[in-house]
């Protein structure tokens, strides 16, 4: 916009000048700045209809001065702001055209008696010319026909003599309307053109005119896989994929690259309230610490009963540690300590009418850790899995591996796979089973035991429903007990998602793309 290098220093030093919360700076600022450009448009010979524009700035900011020396309470830049504001909400630039000008911009009332050989009329829209019963008047319409007031159909009658009047002696004649229905008055074309249509006696050129409209493409972000990569990725391997982490993966594969190698971590927040993260933590603790005791033991009605006399005391230590010390004595941290009291009071009390109606529920495993090698000829390199299980019990002769869910409410249908072929990797679909059986695999590969194994999840906000176990196939013939083809289906599943991120030629691609069949 600005050729001259002096104008340029100066329009910068008044857009970065400190204004100090001075009201007369920022005015004096302001109105120099708007100088400033009018002299830079004037040196490059345009610009008209912008100096309008910066002439009607200027009268506003003038405005504010009046309004500052009469009110004394316009002390601060953020009153000045929401005034120029207001001001600025409700003004209207006037097209103002020389009388011997070539071109005249009016409105249709300001035609008349005026004959011109070219005429452009724009918006020519049902609702915009004519504008119809849009007026706003307490008078109702029949009122005013017996008393022989003027209605919307006198004003249109106006409107249609000036237009007619108009085009009666151009030449050539553009009349402009909206096509698109969704616009404001737009869509049907003025009752003024079907009738000049209708006539048939004027030659019509009718021209649909489309805005270019760019075809924005989408580039996603791709992230190739260098040596120094395929070496964090080994070390990664040895360590341990977890879970988690494979989820990450199949839900953003840039998300798993920063985390994993990148190391970028999530955000550190101060919490003022107890967040869903640490409220699912204490419970977790507090289940530890309730059935670590029993491991390789029965779990009784009394001793049960006992945890719940001191339940209190257990929940509020947890938090004490988690929380570190932070305040939830009243308020919404108040609620959540309760809300967290009673999912685990709950959660005992089912367990206590099961033990009560003959079920047999041996603990076998509390938050039990595993890191077990993944056994695969693809790959040369050592890949291990890595995890923590909530729980493992024998409940009447059956083997319950069993994640704990306090968090989002668990439906029993998330839980459900009907096949193993066209399998839609949709994370949000997938996660939960997924999971599952991941626990179920890594526990198979490092434990030799006979008992039928069941997989589920304890849903905290859906504890009427017990245990929501994974099931396998339709629902006339759908199983819970986890046999060797699904774990080896499982395998091949997970195989396939390994050697994917192990592959140096797989870039990690933005997650943006049609859905991954892993099977």
């Amino acid at each position: 916009m600005i050729n001259n290098t002096k104008v340029n220093k100066g329009l910068i030093k008044l857009l970065f000048k400190s204004w100090s919360d001075n009201v007369d700076i920022a005015i004096s600022n302001s109105k120099e700045l708007i100088t400033q450009i009018r002299n830079s448009l004037l040196i490059k010979d345009g610009g008209i209809l912008t100096v309008e524009h910066l002439y009607r700035f200027n009268e506003i900011f003038n405005e504010l001065f009046v309004l500052k020396k009469k009110f004394k309470f316009i002390n601060s830049i953020a009153i000045l702001f929401d005034l120029f504001q207001d001001i600025v909400r409700n003004e209207r630039l006037k097209f103002n055209s020389e009388s011997f000008s070539k071109i005249q911009i009016m409105g249709l009332l300001e035609s008349r008696v005026l004959d011109f050989e070219t005429v452009i009329i724009s918006s020519v829209n049902e609702g915009v010319l004519p504008s119809g019963n849009t007026e706003n008047s307490f008078i109702p319409f029949d009122v005013k026909i017996d008393n022989n007031i003027p209605t919307y159909k006198e004003q249109d009658a106006i409107y249609s003599y000036h237009f007619y009047r108009l085009i009666q002696r151009a030449k050539n004649v553009h009349l402009i309307y909206n096509t698109e229905v969704d616009a404001l008055k737009g869509g049907e074309k003025s009752r003024f053109i079907r009738q000049i249509e209708f006539e048939g006696i004027h030659k019509i050129n009718q021209i649909i005119i489309n805005s270019y409209t760019p075809k924005n493409e989408e580039n996603l972000i791709e992230i190739s896989k260098t040596d120094e990569i395929i070496n964090d990725l080994k070390n990664l391997a040895k360590k341990g994929f977890s879970v988690s982490s494979i989820l990450s993966y199949i839900r953003e594969p840039l998300t798993f690259y920063y985390k994993k190698i990148l190391k970028i971590p999530d955000e550190l927040r101060v919490e003022e309230t107890i967040e869903s993260n640490t409220l699912g933590t204490v419970i977790h603790e507090s289940l530890k610490e309730i059935y670590k005791p029993l491991i390789n033991k029965f779990i009784t009605v009394e001793y049960l009963k006992a945890q719940l006399k001191k339940l209190d005391k257990i929940v509020k230590n947890q938090f004490k540690i988690i929380y570190n010390n932070g305040q939830f004595k009243s308020g919404k941290n108040l609620i959540i300590l309760e809300v967290a009291i009673k999912y685990i009071s709950d959660f005992i009390k089912i367990e206590i009418e099961s033990i009560s109606s003959g079920d047999r529920i041996q603990i076998i495993g509390i938050e039990e850790d595993f890191n077990v090698k993944f056994q695969s000829e693809k790959f040369k390199d050592e890949i291990n899995l890595k995890g923590q299980i909530d729980r493992i019990d024998n409940f009447n002769g059956k083997l319950r591996i069993i994640d704990y869910k306090t968090g989002k409410k668990i439906e029993k249908k998330e839980l459900n796979l009907s096949n193993w072929e066209n399998l839609e990797m949709d994370y949000d679909k997938i996660k939960n089973w997924f999971q599952l059986l991941f626990y179920a695999y890594a526990y198979n590969m490092t434990n030799n035991q006979n008992l039928p194994t069941e997989v589920g999840i304890i849903s905290f906000k859906n504890l009427k429903s017990g245990l929501l176990k994974f099931n396998f196939g339709t629902r006339f013939d759908n199983k819970s007990i986890i046999n060797d083809d699904i774990l080896k289906n499982y395998k091949i599943l997970l195989e396939n998602i390994l050697t994917e991120i192990m592959d140096s030629n797989m870039s990690f691609i933005e997650k943006k793309l049609p859905k991954k069949n892993y099977v």
